[in-house]
């Protein structure tokens, strides 16, 4: 279901709760499986950037971004 579909109130709800329970599933796995898709969709940023012809660039400001940045040079990306 998704956000477009929604028409009442208790659709809205399932709706919320399904987005809950897949972000828990997230947030339960291993920091392997983690890391993994991060890297899965840095490539695919990265890759989907190129293929239009545009160039990438991360502003560092929080923790989260600093993550992302350090991650990003691990992987080979400067």
């Amino acid at each position: 279901m998704g956000r477009e579909e929604l028409e009442t109130k208790e659709d809205y709800k399932a709706y919320k709760k399904q987005k809950h329970e897949e972000m828990l599933a997230k947030q339960r796995l291993p920091y392997s499986i983690k890391r993994k898709m991060s890297e899965q969709r840095i490539r695919d940023f990265y890759d989907e950037c190129a293929s239009r012809g545009l160039e990438c660039h991360v502003s560092v400001g929080g923790l989260d971004s600093i993550t992302l940045a350090y991650l990003i040079r691990e992987m080979g990306y400067t």
